[in-house]
């Protein structure tokens, strides 16, 4: 009888061993996906900021190929950028006053879109005097990226630890 029980409690430990060490497993999984995705956004957002300065220099220098390429590239990044799902602070940059960055962004592509077709003075000008304060609040973006990469991997690596304590303990009572 003694020979019995101690031959369940092996299996029960061996499989809740063997539960953690699936749960560590997609763990770890979701930690790579999740890095992966933050990785893209976080190359996104950068690549954003660097674009809305091209268009103004590509602007300023009338090269006009270079900033229809770059008006494009900008759009399609930005329509990716609102299509991840956002916290409150980053909705809160892009959709809400003081900031309203999609509205601005969307304006700025606008602008720099008339300026392509017409070479209109009035869009220049507003590509010049736009282009810093946007290059700011999309740093701001930029940066709430990277924080909320950074919350969801610490927040999976504390899982990871606690799975790991969790084996432990169950290897000790053993």
């Amino acid at each position: 009888m003694k020979h019995f029980n101690l031959t369940k409690r092996y299996i029960l430990a061996l499989s809740i061993i063997a539960l953690l060490s699936t749960l560590a497993y997609f763990n770890i999984y979701h930690l790579i996906s999740n890095q992966y995705s933050n990785s893209n956004i976080i190359n996104i957002s950068g690549k954003q900021r660097l674009l809305s300065q091209q268009i103004s220099f590509n602007a300023i220098y009338y090269k006009i190929d270079e900033l229809k390429k770059n008006i494009k590239e900008m759009e399609q990044n930005h329509k990716r950028l609102i299509d991840f799902a956002m916290d409150e602070e980053l909705k809160e940059l892009f959709f809400k006053p003081p900031t309203l960055l999609d509205m601005r962004v969307k304006r700025y592509i606008k602008e720099a879109k008339e300026f392509a077709k017409s070479r209109s003075g009035r869009s220049l000008t507003y590509l010049l005097n736009n282009s810093k304060p946007l290059l700011e609040d999309l740093d701001k973006a930029a940066q709430l990226y990277v924080k909320k990469a950074q919350k969801a991997t610490t927040q999976i690596m504390n899982l990871e630890l606690y799975l790991y304590i969790l084996t432990l303990i169950t290897l000790f009572m053993e």
